[in-house]
């Protein structure tokens, strides 16, 4: 699986072809042993928990090493475990706020702003501050901490020219950290997980890296192991038990498939075989299994509705009442977003029949009926910075989705999986950085240097 880079972009480095190939074999090799080692929260949760020191002691020791770092920093991202207080032992929060502060620090450590970006930055910037300080009554101090650095990152990735990532690196150490997370947490269900029981499998923030390999196979054309490792990777997923998860990942196979130069002869083999894996897994389940699950119980009970409003209803209500909240405020917030740190404050009783149990909302925002802790990019980014920054965000992963360059396809799948499932973290938000200046980086190298190579 490992990606290669243009031997005239090596000439340009103090490195040998050799030793770059050898460091890239132990790096996928590092990945793999660290994802297996993160999932343990069963048999060895210390282990999970703080195998993520090792990635971030190397990213540091190799800090002025972009090639290694940026990908180490990702490692160690994808290793921390978060979310989990009430069911698994969670990387402590100093650890954590460490491993986030050096990959902040990756990201817009070493650019250099263009001028007519850094007067469209300023000028959003000023719409963000008259409508942050219209929202100061309604501002709460953590959602106002993670803007702020959803800020900061954006303009890291969209408004600066940037000279020094390499993204070839960090791409094959992804692949390998999710086939190894894969292949752990499908030993996980075997032998420790109860599927029956009240907790999930993971709650980690990040737990969508286990998608990465699998839709590398696809944007790589290698469509046989791709649709081998979708079905194993759906197995997880389905324990996992988020459905915008399973959706999104559903999205990027198709983006994969139908996107490119692909034949057409190609995209019907991996689509038939896709659906036959998707069936075949699901004969194969128990019965009480199938009906424990939340993604095979929302799918008998559409079978009971007849209402296009009911499967929209049914596919998730939280959801469903979140954009009836959004898109029924007055144009003005809609366009150019209500400010940092703002949320909805709830004065018809929009959201007053969800249960305190229901985990969709903490106590206190029940209890205020104020909310901040919204559940779709879209629909939090949108309700802060406007609907319009947030389209053409999406717009232009969605290109990316779609190019030839199998490199690029990925970069984008996994920066629109982590947009969508990881950004309510903090984790999230900064891995989700980490993917998209790589992104960057990479079209700007294909615009401006040697083009990148198969190997």
């Amino acid at each position: 699986m490992a990606t290669h880079i243009d031997a005239r972009e090596l000439s340009a480095t103090p490195m040998r072809s050799v030793g770059v190939a050898g460091r890239q074999h132990w790096l996928e090799i590092s990945a793999f042993v660290i994802a297996v080692l993160a999932a343990q929260r069963f048999l060895l949760p210390p282990v999970s928990a703080f195998i993520c020191v090792v990635p971030l002691a190397l990213g540091l020791v190799y800090w002025n090493n972009p090639r290694l770092r940026n990908a180490l920093i990702l490692l160690a991202l994808l290793a921390k475990v978060d979310s989990s207080e009430a069911a698994y032992l969670n990387t402590p929060g100093a650890i954590r706020a460490a491993i986030n502060l050096a990959a902040i620090c990756a990201i817009v450590g070493q650019v250099s702003v263009a001028r007519p970006a850094a007067i469209v930055a300023l000028a959003f910037v000023g719409v963000l501050a008259v409508t942050t300080l219209g929202a100061i009554p309604n501002v709460d101090p953590y959602t106002f901490a993670r803007d702020s650095i959803t800020l900061v990152l954006a303009a890291a990735v969209l408004f600066t020219q940037r000279s020094d990532a390499e993204p070839l690196t960090l791409i094959p150490a992804a692949v390998a950290f999710s086939l190894g997370l894969c292949l752990a947490e499908l030993v996980n269900i075997a032998v420790f997980f109860d599927g029956g029981g009240i907790d999930y499998l993971s709650y980690d923030s990040l737990k969508a890296a286990v998608c990465f390999a699998s839709l590398y196979c696809f944007a790589k054309r290698r469509t046989v192991l791709g649709v081998a490792l979708a079905a194993a990777t759906l197995l997880v997923l389905t324990e996992y038990a988020t459905r915008m998860l399973l959706l999104s990942y559903l999205v990027c196979i198709a983006m994969l498939v139908f996107g490119g130069s692909r034949s057409w002869a190609d995209r019907l083999l991996a689509l038939f075989a896709a659906m036959a894996a998707v069936v075949i897994g699901a004969a194969l389940l128990e019965d009480a299994w199938v009906e424990g699950s939340r993604i095979f119980s929302l799918l008998i009970a559409l079978q009971d509705s007849v209402d296009t409003a009911d499967y929209i209803r049914l596919l998730d209500p939280v959801r469903f009442l979140e954009h009836q909240m959004f898109f029924g405020r007055d144009a003005v917030s809609i366009l150019f977003g209500e400010g940092l740190g703002s949320g909805y404050h709830d004065r018809v009783g929009l959201f007053a029949d969800i249960p305190y149990d229901s985990g969709a909302f903490s106590d206190r925002e029940l209890n205020e009926s104020r909310f901040f802790r919204l559940h779709d990019a879209w629909i939090f980014l949108g309700l802060r910075f406007g609907l319009p920054i947030v389209l053409v965000g999406y717009a232009l992963v969605f290109r990316d989705m779609l190019a030839s360059q199998p490199e690029q396809a990925w970069l984008g799948c996994a920066t629109f999986l982590m947009l969508n499932n990881a950004t309510f973290s903090i984790a999230g938000l900064v891995v989700t950085g980490l993917l998209a200046a790589a992104l960057v980086d990479m079209r700007r190298k294909r615009c401006s240097g040697p083009a990148l190579r198969e190997p």
